[in-house]
C-alpha cells in the first residue's frame, strides 16, 4: 500500500477483524504513517494513509488494547532526540484519529521497541536504551479512556548491547506474568530470559536464566551458543512460551 516503507508492524482488532498497519514513509521525510486494512476471503483492501508523526518515526510498533478498544502505537521520535513515544489511535470505519503524543523514555535514542499487554490496560514495553549504554530496559504503561501513562523505566539487564538486537516480551495468561528475552553482547551474545511481574506502575524481575546452556567447539576453542534476534509467542492451548532465534553456530552457519 506504500512504496519505500520501513519499520513495519501490524495489529488486529479481533472484535471487528480490522487491521492497523504502521510504517515509516522512507521515500518521504520518514513520517510515521498508519492505515486500516480489511480482509475479505483471500483479499485485503486498505483505507487512506494517515500520518501520526509528520516529523519522522523509527521502530514503529502497534498493539491492540482490548481495555479501551484502541490501538497503541509506539515509536522512536526522530525530531525529539529519538525518545520513546506513544499515541493511542481510535478507529472509525477505515479512519484513524490519534491522541497527542506522550513519551515513555526521557533518554535519547531508544531502539528495538517491543510490547505486550495483559488485556487489562497494562502494557510492558521493552526497548534498547542507547542513551543508557544500550541497556535492555522496560517500562509499564497504563491506558485509561483516551490517555496512557507510564511508570519509571528500569533496566532489565546492565549489559551494554551496542551493535546488537534488543529482545522481546510476551504475556502468559497461564502464569499471569510477562517473559522477557534478550542477548548479552559481552558474553558471546548468549540469550537470557527473565520473568516480569507488574504491580501498579512498577515492574519487578525474577532470576536471569540462560536460554541455551550448550556449547560447541570450533578450531579447538569452545564457545557458548549465541541467541540473537528473538521472537516470542504464547501458545494459549497449553500455556507455554515459544521462542525463535537466529543462533550462530560453528563459525558462521545460522
Amino acid at each position: 500500500y506504500s512504496s519505500y516503507s520501513s519499520f513495519i508492524d501490524i495489529a488486529e482488532d479481533p472484535s471487528s477483524g480490522k487491521l492497523v498497519a504502521v510504517h515509516q514513509h522512507a521515500s518521504g521525510s520518514q513520517q510515521g504513517r498508519a492505515i486500516v486494512g480489511t480482509v475479505s476471503g483471500d483479499d485485503i483492501t486498505w483505507g487512506a494513509v494517515q500520518e501520526y508523526d509528520p516529523g519522522g518515526s523509527y521502530d514503529n510498533t502497534v498493539i491492540w488494547d482490548p481495555s479501551t478498544s484502541k490501538f497503541l502505537i509506539l515509536y522512536r521520535d526522530t525530531t525529539d532526540g529519538g525518545k520513546g513515544t506513544a499515541k493511542l489511535a481510535t478507529r472509525t470505519n477505515d479512519t484513524l484519529s490519534f491522541t497527542s503524543y506522550i513519551q515513555f523514555s526521557s533518554g535519547s535514542y531508544v531502539r528495538d521497541i517491543q510490547v505486550d499487554t495483559d488485556g487489562s490496560g497494562k502494557f510492558l514495553i521493552c526497548y534498547k536504551d542507547e542513551g543508557n549504554s544500550n541497556r535492555w530496559s522496560a517500562v509499564v504503561g497504563t491506558t485509561s479512556g483516551n490517555s496512557i501513562s507510564f511508570g519509571t523505566p528500569v533496566e532489565v539487564s546492565s549489559t551494554n548491547n551496542t551493535g546488537n538486537y534488543g529482545g522481546d516480551v510476551v504475556f502468559t495468561g497461564t502464569a499471569n506474568k510477562f517473559v522477557v528475552v534478550y542477548s548479552d553482547n559481552t558474553n558471546n551474545n548468549t540469550g537470557y530470559s527473565r520473568v516480569a511481574t507488574i504491580s501498579g506502575t512498577t515492574v519487578s524481575f525474577g532470576t536471569e536464566t540462560r536460554i541455551d546452556t550448550s556449547s560447541y567447539v570450533y578450531n579447538s576453542s569452545t564457545y557458548q551458543v549465541t541467541a540473537v534476534g528473538h521472537s516470542l509467542e504464547m501458545d494459549a492451548d497449553n500455556g507455554t512460551v515459544h521462542f525463535l532465534t537466529t543462533s550462530t553456530l560453528e563459525g558462521g552457519s545460522n
